[in-house]
């Protein structure tokens, strides 16, 4: 691998959950058996395409009107049996990030609902005490009334603490990931080894971001 990039003055990061922090191979083995369970053998291909922002319901129940309410209970069902994992060298990143000094304010942002998160992370073994501040879609404030309002929950809360944008960092492997960090001026970084995208699909796309890095577990080695 070449010579990684080095990011400075870094006091805050924001993760994304699913494909960056979690793994997202049993949601890929939970999407399919969902589909087969109601009839429909999904294309595990399509579903991953449509994890980039597509209508993933629509694809694993193979038709184009789901109530949404009712596909999202039947997922859950799903769960007990289909327990969620860290991608590789996570746990371990983080517990690293914590010892950091300065201190850095860590977080993770979703746009799933809150329940699933926190079953997602009790599986997975990440305890919620390693970070300063979780936040998932459903949590939508009363002057939020569209785009990622997990999202944008996190850089107020940042804010409140002092900190400028420049000061922040968000890691993903969606292009969603990186253009809600372009649009609000902070530095970012994609996660290449997680992703649904590739990287000509992210210049194809206009979002490809400044930084590629292979797996979360460098991020230690880049913010000097």
């Amino acid at each position: 691998m070449s010579e990684l990039p080095r990011i400075h003055g870094i006091r805050a990061i924001v993760f994304d959950w699913n494909g960056t922090l979690k793994s997202m191979d049993e949601v890929l083995a939970q999407d399919m058996e969902l589909g087969r369970r109601h009839g429909h053998t999904p294309d595990p291909e399509a579903i991953r395409r449509a994890w980039g922002g597509g209508p993933v319901m629509q694809v694993v129940f193979g038709t184009d009107t789901v109530d949404l309410d009712w596909a999202r209970a039947e997922y859950d069902k799903l769960s007990p049996e289909f327990p969620k994992r860290l991608m590789p060298g996570v746990l371990s990143t983080i517990r690293t990030l914590r010892r950091t000094e300065p201190k850095l304010h860590l977080g993770i942002v979703t746009g799933g609902p809150r329940a699933r998160l926190d079953l997602d992370m009790a599986q997975a073994g990440l305890p919620r005490e390693y970070f300063d501040f979780t936040h998932s879609g459903a949590e939508i404030d009363a002057d939020i009334a569209a785009g990622r309002p997990a999202f944008t929950k996190a850089l107020g809360h940042l804010a409140a603490l002092g900190l400028a944008r420049s000061q922040m960092l968000v890691v993903g492997d969606e292009p969603n990931n990186v253009r809600d960090a372009q649009e609000a001026g902070i530095p970012h970084v994609l996660i290449s080894s997680a992703g649904t995208m590739s990287r000509q699909t992210l210049i194809e796309r206009g979002v490809l971001p400044a930084i590629i890095i292979p797996t979360v577990a460098v991020l230690p080695e880049i913010l000097q």
